[in-house]
This record gives structure tokens, sequence and C-alpha cells, in this order.
């Protein structure tokens, strides 16, 4: 799975890429948890306090798809993509 971090939140990686591998099958909730380990203090830019709280200045598209409109209960492939977007993100 390939999770992309827009705008900002690039400066979490240098280059704004993180590749997971071994989640197809797993739910939305248990890929967002695995990279808010992950992330570690980090994470506060993009989660409010836990894996399941994304910040309401986060866009967050699973193969251009707003999680919203999926839910966490999805089930991811290893072939989606997740991409992180603030709000506020410049052209």
């Amino acid at each position: 799975m390939r999770v992309r971090f827009l705008g900002h939140l690039k400066n979490i990686f240098d280059d704004g890429l993180m590749s997971l591998s071994g989640v197809g099958g797993r739910k939305l909730r248990d890929v967002l948890s695995m990279i808010y380990d992950l992330l570690g203090k980090a994470s506060n830019e993009i989660f409010n306090g836990s894996p399941d709280r994304i910040r309401s200045s986060i866009i967050l598209l699973v193969n251009e798809v707003s999680y919203d409109i999926l839910g966490l209960d999805y089930v991811v492939s290893e072939d989606d993509e997740l991409i992180f977007i603030p709000s506020v993100h410049g052209g």
C-alpha cells in the first residue's frame, strides 16, 4: 500500500511517501493505527489523539475517495493508495 503526505505533511517523511506491505485484507482502522504508531509524535499533525480520529483540518482519500464515504471498516488491498491532504495546502 502506498501512503502519500501532501502539503506541509511532506515534512514528516523526506519524500512524503510511506509504503506498507502485508496490509491487504485488513480494515482501514487497523491500517490507520499502524500509521499512527509509525509516525510517533508526528501523528499529532494528522490524528486528534487516537488513530480513529483524524483532525478536521486533514482530508484522507482512499483511492481518491474520501474515507468518510468508505468508513473505517473498509477492507483495504495492497494496491490501495492513501493520501493525507491538509485542508489548507496552497497551490
